[in-house]
């Protein structure tokens, strides 16, 4: 099980649920991916994303990967 928190430069908004992962590289994958989608709305909304990283936790609580949405971005 892998959760999926989102860190921005105010809060952080937990995920309680979380998602049953084959392994970490599959849920660091999946944060990616949410990472572009929520870039794309971030975009969509003209808002910014400064500071806003994903952070991917598995079931002891330990962060695995933390995805910063700028890092999704090509320039």
């Amino acid at each position: 099980m892998f959760y999926f928190n989102i860190r921005t430069e105010v809060c952080t908004i937990p995920d309680v649920d979380g998602i049953l992962m084959p392994s970490a590289s599959h849920a660091i994958r999946e944060a990616k991916l949410a990472a572009r989608e929520m870039v794309v709305e971030a975009v969509m909304r003209e808002t910014a994303i400064d500071g806003t990283t994903i952070e991917v936790r598995d079931d002891a609580g330990n962060i695995v990967e933390a995805v910063p949405l700028i890092s999704v971005i090509k320039f």
